[in-house]
């Protein structure tokens, strides 16, 4: 409880994380190609591995 004249706590306001994103123009080739491939490399962490094989 608070007493007279005293003033109410203001609760901080919550920081935000401001995450820089970048996009190249490969990945938005890629994302024309096969919107799965930059899901699967930027969201979810797998690699593509093209250069393994010869005829992707």
């Amino acid at each position: 409880m608070q007493a007279e004249g005293e003033a109410a706590a203001i609760p901080e306001p919550e920081q935000k994380i401001e995450q820089d994103v970048f996009v190249t123009v490969s990945d938005a080739l890629e994302y024309l190609f096969c919107p799965r491939f930059i899901f699967f490399e930027r969201c979810l962490g797998i690699a593509q591995r093209q250069e393994q094989r010869f005829k992707v």
